[in-house]
């Protein structure tokens, strides 16, 4: 596998003034390693000896190219497409063979003999890479008026957030289209090449016989046009030529090329994920352009973003369309994301590239994990390392339990206040339970003293808040459970959410409210493996939300499967599947909007209908949920394989053989189709 470590250095060489300096520097970089020395000298010596070829150009007047220009060996057709380095074009290879090519051309300001040695630099890797989800890129040069251009495979397609959205994917789908992204990277990684600038524009979905595939594009060309990280590049290339720095790695932000690997593109692609999800980035765009050039640094490498579920909790108008476009009501879009996903995504964006994923495969598998409803490899930051992070963030005199009492005392002072009763004249109340949510987290004490939250004080300063707007502190209460539960401080999350239910059954009637706390508590307890107080929260507020119209019910057919989950592990199979049978008649008054949901209640139904030995009803409930299944997602997706490998391995095992066979066997060839196939799957089917 080719070192992109050489590439780096070589990239950094042509930086220094004279030879001495290459030469302190070489030996600085290589150390004892002559191979890698002679490589980066062989490199240095070919760039040198082309002279003044290529040699960049000082344009005094606009360039001329345009569609009927021909540039080398190829004619331009028509721009498809203007974008951060340049101008794209469809054109018309000439010769050796005739075909469609896309043709970026870099704009002006950039040293085009440096771009095309870089590129030449990695041209074998580049044309090792054979992935379906990688465009090619297949030549570069320069153009008469001096500009650099490159040559890749022509994709007509749109951005991968566009697509989605505009589709209107499940959660489910856009998974499935990432974990190919990932496959791509990961196929790219293993060739030595690292993306460098991974973002939905540069991640294309076209369609293949009406189904959406993947495309990366631009592999090469980010190393190709690199350049440090400095304040003219951010305020100037950044909005014009790179734009992105909101997907920017920590390390990229450092201005050092030495220091950046393959886990940068874990980051971005971290990022992608991010916003296939929330519809935002991490750190926003706006955010960003307001800050200056050191500013934009630090929040690159010091500011946390809020994990998914925090973030949409967080959203106004905007979340009624964002949970729409992902097909799931807006009031249970956070919870869709709670836990293994947020892991997920968090352990891609850690700051700390030693803590995120190895590798894109690696990142890939863990979201097939959640797909197949098995334990995932990220998990919540221990409470020792949410503590040393803390402690960076506030490097000053101040001991850290000052900062938090500095902050819980003095930060949630006579502004908060102000701003808290002034919402409240405005009788945004849910704004304010957002609000202090935010707040709380922000200042969170369990994070300097790597103690558990002091539950009581967070109840009081909201009491002092809010006075006698109960609803808003009982709400505000519930929100902070979640994130504590999200932060892996159960025994927190536990009582919080047990004094928002008592402060709901204490000052008002057993509104919806209370019945949505009470099955966030049900399903904690549940968790914990405390069976006894998970039945008699999720019995109460399901009884509670029984009288509730068919348009309100929808919220609580978690909090059912919740409980038939409970029943069957303990023997309770009629009760249990008539919760379900309830949760599906809901699901199917909009069939089209909770297909998904349907599906996953038919394959807890069909395991409930086995352990009661009816099993002709659990293969209809099973076949029937899976029919439901490939409609969902691409028939040659990992979760396409793994669903005919459940309902044939199913049928196996109750001797229902003839049945089985046509799934076991598209299963197998769904995943000898497969690069990297699950191996115990695989080899079960």
């Amino acid at each position: 596998m080719k070192d992109p470590r050489i590439s780096d250095i070589f990239d950094a060489a042509l930086q220094k003034g004279s030879e001495a300096e290459r030469a302190a520097f070489l030996e600085g970089a290589c150390g004892s390693n002559a191979d890698m020395r002679g490589r980066v000298e062989t490199l240095l010596r070919a760039h040198d000896a082309a002279g003044g070829f290529l040699q960049s150009t000082v344009a005094v007047e606009p360039p001329h190219e345009g569609p009927g220009t021909v540039i080398g060996r190829y004619k331009l057709l028509q721009q498809i497409g203007e974008g951060g380095f340049g101008v794209v074009y469809m054109a018309e290879q000439l010769e050796p063979v005739r075909r469609k090519v896309a043709l970026k051309i870099i704009k002006l300001g950039m040293d085009t003999k440096q771009v095309v040695a870089r590129f030449e630099s990695e041209r074998q890797a580049l044309a090792l890479m054979d992935h379906p989800h990688i465009a090619r890129v297949f030549d570069a040069g320069s153009t008469d008026s001096g500009r650099p251009y490159f040559v890749m495979e022509l994709v007509k397609g749109i951005a991968i957030t566009e697509y989605a959205d505009k589709n209107g994917l499940a959660m489910r789908d856009r998974l499935e289209l990432f974990i190919t992204v990932c496959q791509a990277v990961q196929h790219a990684h293993q060739k030595g090449i690292i993306h460098r600038d991974i973002k939905p524009s540069n991640v294309l979905v076209t369609l293949h016989d009406g189904k959406p595939v993947t495309k990366v594009i631009d592999f090469g060309i980010a190393k190709a046009t690199s350049m440090r990280l400095t304040e003219k590049t951010i305020f100037t290339e950044f909005r014009q030529i790179v734009g992105t720095p909101q997907y920017m790695s920590p390390e990229q932000a450092e201005m050092s090329g030495l220091d950046v690997d393959t886990r940068c593109d874990i980051y971005s692609l971290g990022v992608l994920l991010y916003e296939l999800l929330t519809a935002t980035t991490p750190i926003e765009a706006e955010w960003l352009k307001t800050a200056g050039y050191g500013e934009v640094q630090r929040i690159i490498r010091e500011e946390d973003p809020p994990p998914p579920s925090l973030r949409v909790s967080t959203m106004h108008e905007q979340l009624e369309t964002v949970a729409r476009n992902r097909r799931v009501e807006a009031r249970g879009l956070s919870r869709v994301f709670r836990g293994d996903l947020d892991w997920i995504v968090m352990k891609s964006l850690e700051k700390d590239r030693t803590r995120r994923y190895a590798t894109a495969g690696d990142l890939a598998a863990d979201v097939e994990r959640y797909l197949h409803n098995q334990p995932v490899e990220a998990s919540p930051p221990s409470a020792l390392y949410r503590l040393q992070k803390f402690v960076r963030r506030n490097r000053t005199g101040v001991t850290a339990g000052l900062i938090v009492a500095a902050a819980l005392l003095a930060g949630l002072g006579l502004a908060t206040t102000g701003f808290v009763r002034a919402s409240l004249e405005a009788g945004k109340s849910q704004a304010i339970a957002e609000f202090l949510e935010d707040i709380v987290v922000a200042v969170n004490p369990h994070e300097a003293a790597g103690q558990q939250l002091d539950v009581e004080q967070v109840v009081r300063r909201a009491r002092e808040l809010f006075g006698n707007d109960h609803a808003t502190v009982a709400a505000a209460l519930d929100n902070l459970a979640m994130r504590a539960q999200h932060t892996g401080d159960v025994s927190s999350a536990e009582r919080l959410y047990r004094e928002s239910s008592r402060i709901w059954m204490m000052y008002g009637a057993k509104t919806p409210s209370l019945a949505l706390t009470l099955g966030h508590l049900g399903s904690l307890l549940r968790l914990k493996g405390d069976d006894t107080g998970a039945e008699a929260a999720l019995r109460e507020s399901l009884t509670i939300s029984a009288g509730y119209p068919d348009s309100r019910q929808l919220a609580f057919c978690e909090t059912r499967a919740e409980l038939a989950t409970l029943l069957q592990r303990n023997g309770h199979l009629d009760e249990a599947a008539k919760l379900v049978r309830e949760s599906l008649r809901v699901y199917r008054m909009q069939p089209k909007v909770h297909e998904f949901q349907v599906a996953k209640s038919l394959e807890q139904l069909a395991q409930i209908l086995v352990s009661q030995n009816r099993n002709d009803e659990a293969e209809q409930a099973l076949v029937e949920g899976l029919e439901l299944y490939r409609r969902l997602v691409p028939p040659d997706s990992p979760s396409a394989a793994y669903y005919n490998f459940a309902v044939g391995h199913w049928l196996r095992q109750n001797g229902r053989l003839e049945k089985a066979e046509p799934y076991l066997r598209e299963a197998v060839r769904a995943y000898r189709r497969m690069e990297h196939p699950p191996r115990e799957y695989y080899l079960a089917s």
